[in-house]
């Protein structure tokens, strides 16, 4: 394909050349979530006309779309699966673009991310649909089952780009380079969040293994079987927790139905008995507002790092604000009964926009003032 020169590459040859490096993961996903459902039916003895219906629901919630079972609705699915399958996509569009591509190339590569899994996520919407007639589910809303998973699979395809690739794009349409620069720095700023808030997070859950241990004996039938359910369902939750921990450290809110808890106050309500949610303390410790320095530090460490003008400061915070936007909108959702489980958004993406454009400017103002006084004493002698 790179051989070819564009004049003779067509769209045919184009979507002959990228259909592996798409189609094949996509198909792994499909045949990893048949091979689930299969085994766990049989294991759990239940029947195979079960089976279309899992293939289904199991497809949807591992791309974050809402779940309605035996009436409960639930739309707060786990982030970490579709932080998995974007991570593949993003891991294939690399190889895909490792030698020289056009702006063609790039969108039959951008057209095979979307155009199959719409068309897996057509057929698991009929297969859910079909099977609501015989089962207690429900099928999810159209716009959501027939959005959801192609716009997970091309963020994959955002994140493959090369940043080498995008500069070049950005100068091909005219778009300052900048914008691609402060991009990518605002992506490392936001797993830098992450990691800071996963670590206060591990903190307080060791601290309050109590309500852990409160948590598990709330279930009717305890043993390895419960244990372990309940740790892989912890794992699968953590992007989730860590979302919403990172929007309580910079100051906001994190809402559990009408319940809510921040650095400041805490609105006690009853919480579901799953071990991430010990976390949530019944008061707030007095103390508890010194974790705001916890991002102060993260965005001073990292802007002393990386020397920006104070333009690129309001476009990395600019960045920051919409990528994080984007996370606190798929960790959150509904549990049933408990209502909707997530933060604030709008003061968490007003506060980290806040945050970083504060700290960082104030790095830039603290390195004028050096250059400009530096210049002044060479100037004098």
């Amino acid at each position: 394909m790179a051989s070819l020169p564009p004049e003779e590459r067509t769209w045919k040859t184009r979507i002959r050349a990228y259909l592996p490096y798409i189609g094949i993961p996509t198909l792994d996903v499909v045949l990893g979530i048949i091979a689930i459902c299969a085994a766990t039916l049989l294991i759990g003895g239940w029947k195979t006309a079960y089976l279309p219906a899992a293939i289904g629901q199991t497809w949807f919630a591992l791309h974050g779309v809402s779940l309605t079972i035996d009436g409960v609705y639930l739309s707060q699915v786990p982030l970490l699966p579709a932080i998995g399958i974007s991570a593949l996509i993003a891991w294939r569009v690399r190889a895909a673009t490792a030698k020289q591509v056009s702006i063609l190339d790039l969108a039959a590569i951008a057209a095979l991310v979307l155009v199959l899994p719409l068309l897996v996520s057509a057929m698991a919407l009929f297969m859910v649909t079909d099977a609501s007639a015989v089962f207690a589910i429900e099928p999810p809303p159209a716009w959501q089952a027939l959005a959801l998973p192609p716009c997970i699979h091309f963020i994959g395809f955002l994140f493959g780009i090369r940043h080498v690739l995008w500069r070049a794009l950005a100068s091909t349409v005219r778009v300052p380079v900048v914008a691609v620069d402060t991009a990518r720095t605002s992506s490392m700023l936001l797993l830098l969040f992450g990691a800071g808030s996963m670590l206060v997070l591990l903190v307080l859950l060791v601290a309050r293994y109590q309500s852990i241990a409160t948590a598990y004996d709330a279930f009717p039938s305890t043993g390895w079987g419960t244990a372990c359910m309940l740790i892989l369902l912890s794992i699968l939750y953590l992007p989730n927790a860590v979302v919403g921990m990172c929007a309580v450290l910079l100051g906001g809110s994190f809402h559990i139905g009408s319940g809510e808890v921040s650095l400041f106050d805490v609105l006690s309500v009853p919480l579901p008995p799953f071990p991430l949610f010990a976390a949530v303390p019944s008061t707030i410790a007095p103390w508890a507002a010194v974790l705001l320095a916890v991002p102060v530090v993260i965005l001073l460490g990292f802007f002393v790092r990386r020397p920006s003008t104070m333009v690129e400061v309001a476009a990395i915070g600019s960045w920051t604000a919409v990528m994080f936007a984007l996370c606190l909108l798929l960790a959150q959702g509904s549990a049933g009964a408990y209502g909707i489980i997530g933060a604030d958004i709008s003061s968490a993406v007003l506060f980290v926009f806040a945050w970083t454009v504060g700290v960082g400017g104030l790095v830039w103002l603290v390195r004028f003032a050096r250059t400009f006084l530096n210049r002044s004493h060479s100037e004098e002698e």
